[in-house]
Parts: structure tokens; C-alpha cells; sequence
């Protein structure tokens, strides 16, 4: 992962955030769910002020995903990211409803692995035939749901029946 001084983020560099996160124990607390509740909230309808999102990290308020071997093989798990993205999400829930309404299928893998009404289609479609089905859609959704708010957000409009927030 690139920084803004374009310097690397190393493995090393991760996983000391995620072990300080965890050891926090505080709002959010694993990396990858900083960075998907991060990336809803860059990429979503409307810029949502840092004094609304702040809390959620602190305390008070391009997916990267954990890998796990198994049968010499890497199995990703996108629980944790996609739960990040909703509670993202919930920040603004009327900024979301256009895409709610007009592509929900973007919407779909995302829920699948960060909710509960998801992870129980999941157990019920079989967690292993699913996970490798929805898994692999997550990142091209999240590239799609960029598309779709990009318009909105360059030209600072609000969406039909939203107010823009700052």
C-alpha cells in the first residue's frame, strides 16, 4: 500500500497497526475494518464530516483483506472488511439509498459478508461454495460503487432529496 510521500506500507507496518487496534480494544478495532468503514466513507455519496466518523474510530464513534492457509492453499477472509464498509455506510443511510434502489446487486456481496442477515444466506447457500463465489466480487463492486458516486461527488450536488453535509 502506497503512502501520500509515496514510501511503502509494509506487512511489517500492518500488522503493527493491527496489533496496536486490537490491543486498543476500543470502536473499531482490526485493520480491515478500518479500511473498509474508511473506504465507505471516502468513496460514498457524500462527504460526511470528521467530526460525524472520528468517533467511530477513536472510540467515541481497494479492499485489503485478512489471508488464512488452509489445505496449502490462502483463503481470504473479507468478514471484517465488509462489516468496516457497512458500519461506513450507516453513517449516512439516506446518502445511500439512490444506489440502494438503483443497483443493488453492487451492494450485495458487500452485505453478504457484513451482515447478519448475510452471514446467515452464507451459512444457508454453504459458507465454503458461497465464500467462493461473493468473495471475489467485492473488490470489482467497490470499484463499481466508486463509478457510481464519482459524478455525484465531483460536481458537489446533492443527490435528488438529500442536502449535501460538510
Amino acid at each position: 500500500m502506497a503512502t501520500a510521500a509515496g514510501a511503502s506500507f509494509s506487512d511489517d507496518d500492518f500488522q503493527l497497526l493491527d496489533a496496536w487496534l486490537l490491543k486498543r480494544g476500543k470502536a473499531i478495532c482490526e485493520i480491515v475494518t478500518l479500511e473498509g468503514f474508511l473506504t465507505a466513507i471516502v468513496i460514498g455519496p457524500t462527504t460526511i464530516s470528521p467530526m460525524l466518523w472520528l468517533p467511530k474510530v477513536w472510540g467515541k464513534g481497494k479492499p485489503q483483506f485478512y489471508e488464512s492457509p488452509l489445505n496449502d492453499k490462502k483463503i481470504i477472509i473479507v468478514d471484517e472488511w465488509c462489516d468496516g464498509f457497512v458500519k461506513g455506510m450507516r453513517m449516512d443511510p439516506d446518502g445511500w439509498k439512490p444506489l440502494k434502489r438503483e443497483q443493488p446487486a453492487l451492494l450485495k456481496p458487500i452485505e453478504l459478508f457484513g451482515t447478519r442477515a448475510g452471514w446467515r444466506k452464507l451459512e444457508a447457500g454453504g459458507e465454503a461454495a458461497m465464500h467462493a463465489t461473493w468473495s471475489v466480487r467485492i473488490a470489482p463492486a467497490v470499484r463499481a460503487i466508486h463509478a457510481y458516486w464519482l459524478p455525484y461527488r465531483r460536481a458537489a450536488q446533492p443527490m435528488p432529496g438529500n442536502a449535501v453535509r460538510h
